[in-house]
């Protein structure tokens, strides 16, 4: 049985790892500029209905838990896709095969009669 190779394992687990480590940067950083904001704006701390007030740092927050929720369902999207190939491997390990650098030569038939092929490998 040839083996198949599913090329979207890798290639799309890779993606979806690097996508969600800028995505989970992004949201790092949004966290933090939040964070800053809130200790200007509250030094002395603040209850949730002044937090509430400020819609820049409401919204800052907002776009961090996204993005952090993006990068981590990209996160598990890569880990599906390295368990999926694992037992791609395991259920098909790759096969070496040997090929002949002889000519091989076959026989066709075809309407009419027969065809003489000669087929190379190199």
């Amino acid at each position: 049985m040839p083996r198949v190779r599913h090329p979207g394992d890798a290639e799309g687990g890779a993606a979806a790892g690097a996508i969600g480590a800028i995505s989970y940067l992004a949201a790092k950083h949004n966290y933090a500029s939040y964070s800053q904001g809130v200790d200007v704006r509250c030094p002395r701390g603040c209850d949730a209905a002044m937090l509430g007030t400020f819609s820049d740092l409401r919204a800052k927050r907002d776009r961090a838990d996204v993005e952090q929720v993006l990068a981590f369902s990209l996160f598990s999207a890569r880990g599906a896709a390295l368990v999926v190939g694992v037992i791609g491997v395991l259920l098909d390990p790759p096969r070496v095969q040997i090929t002949s650098h002889r000519a091989r030569p076959a026989v066709a038939l075809v309407h009419g009669g027969a065809a003489l092929t000669m087929s190379l490998g190199f």
